[in-house]
């Protein structure tokens, strides 16, 4: 199911989150809610940054700039709206949200 909430060890696999359930009824339940979610570009790509901070390590501010744009694929403008939609629920990307 589509779901801006999932990002993946594989990148290939980010924005999909497969489901289980423990029987029909229960997983139709749970696709129900999924296609009642709404994909949020800027959530899928503040997690995407989320996974290559954390991959990356201590860097300076400019360089790890250049490495999250090389590792995600993401332009300055989707950078931007991740960043501030992460701001505006409290959690910057690259911050662990449990921390």
């Amino acid at each position: 199911m589509p779901d801006s909430s999932a990002v993946a060890e594989d990148a290939r696999l980010d924005g999909e989150r497969l489901l289980r359930a423990c029987g029909e009824q229960h997983l139709a339940r749970l696709a129900v809610d999924y296609r009642l979610r709404p994909f949020v570009p800027e959530e899928l790509w503040a997690g995407q940054i989320t996974r290559a901070v954390r991959l990356l390590g201590p860097l300076d501010e400019e360089e790890m700039y250049e490495r999250v744009v090389t590792m995600t694929g993401l332009d300055e403008e989707q950078l931007m709206r991740a960043v501030a939609r992460q701001d505006s629920h409290g959690h910057p990307p690259g911050a662990d949200p449990g921390g």
